[in-house]
């Protein structure tokens, strides 16, 4: 059975405007392509390159879709719709499916340089090294490219360098004081949230007490949602500051990009809930589940012996001095700070 392709419009070398009816593309006429109804977002960015000539590496083009936000003939009028993920892409390829009088999708190129500093500068490699790197493409790619990571186990997030915001005492104490530190703050907080979500087993709580509580506070905003049409699916939700908002409950999609980051209904899904009259709760990750949090806080630490002399002694490693000091003398002065060699006297 043939793939049914979707006629996609592509503009760039221009710049995008607002009309009456929304954004418009002034400047270049587009080029047609026809793409697969289902096509992820890195093979239809791979087609855009080879179509627009810009090198893939040198260049980079972010996706900017004219979505379709109220139809209701003669009347259409038009959103822009970043396509970020391929939740965001099938959005705008099925806008044809669902409207019947709009033949095609358009989408708006925004081509930008990629600019490397002076360490990132790309630099040829050995061949043996690009091997390497083939290797780990082929066999882990969910492991360390987000782009690869379809199941959403990731939340989104791109680094895990947080531990420097969290303990930021790792950027200037000796590495062992970082470790029984950083030991001793994850023991109590195991035993504490172990306690705190028994408590809020205890109680009835289904999720995350953070999470009820964002919850509650977006449930007092009150928005007005429109539906797009007759399945119940996609909505058109308009906050107070007058700007619009599409959601997609089957996809899980909002174009806030609150609901796919976080995976818990953002205010305006919470609109979209209270016109149909559901529970909200439905679109909450399992990942927020009080029983699977308190099985991720069931372990026990061992304790750390808290003397050095008290450590097993590594084998065949060599042990490291620091360096001796340049100066051992000092001038006499009325400072405070002891010089080195009245430091060393008084050990």
């Amino acid at each position: 059975m043939e793939t049914r392709k979707i006629p996609v419009l592509c503009y760039w070398n221009g710049c995008i405007k607002d009309g009456p009816d929304g954004p418009f593309y002034e400047g270049s006429s587009p080029r047609v392509i026809r793409v697969e109804r289902k096509i992820s977002l890195p093979k239809l960015l791979d087609d855009l390159h080879r179509v627009t000539g810009f090198e893939k590496g040198k260049f980079k083009i972010d996706v900017i879709g004219r979505y379709p936000s109220i139809v209701q003939q003669p009347v259409v009028k038009y959103i822009r719709l970043p396509v970020v993920d391929d939740s965001s892409l099938e959005t705008m390829l099925e806008v044809p499916t669902y409207h019947f009088s709009i033949n095609n999708v358009e989408f708006y190129l925004e081509v930008t340089p990629v600019v490397f500093d002076q360490g990132d500068a790309p630099r040829k490699r050995p061949r043996q090294e690009d091997d390497d790197a083939n290797d780990l493409s082929d066999s882990v790619p969910k492991q360390w490219a987000l782009a690869h990571d379809d199941s959403g186990l990731r939340f989104g997030i791109m680094e895990t360098n947080l531990i420097f915001t969290i303990y930021g005492f790792i950027n200037y104490l000796p590495i062992t004081t970082c470790v029984l530190l950083i030991f001793d703050h994850l023991a109590e907080l195991f035993i504490s949230q172990r306690g705190r979500l028994s408590e809020s087993l205890k109680s009835g709580d289904k999720y995350a007490q953070h999470v009820m509580t964002k919850l509650g506070e977006e449930k007092g905003k009150t928005y007005d949602a429109l539906p797009l049409d007759n399945t119940g699916e996609r909505f058109q939700v308009a906050d107070g500051n007058n700007k619009i908002y599409v959601v997609h409950r089957i996809d899980r999609v909002c174009s806030c990009g609150m609901w796919q980051l976080y995976k818990y209904p953002c205010s305006h899904v919470l609109a979209v809930c209270r016109r149909l009259n559901i529970d909200f709760l439905q679109y909450v990750n399992d990942y927020y589940n009080t029983e699977r949090s308190l099985r991720v806080y069931a372990a026990k630490f061992n304790p750390v012996p808290g003397w050095f002399s008290e450590w097993s002694e590594a084998s065949e490693t060599p042990r490291l001095f620091p360096p001796s000091p340049t100066r051992l003398d000092c001038a006499p002065s009325s400072s405070s700070v002891p010089c080195i060699r009245q430091v060393k006297h008084e050990i």
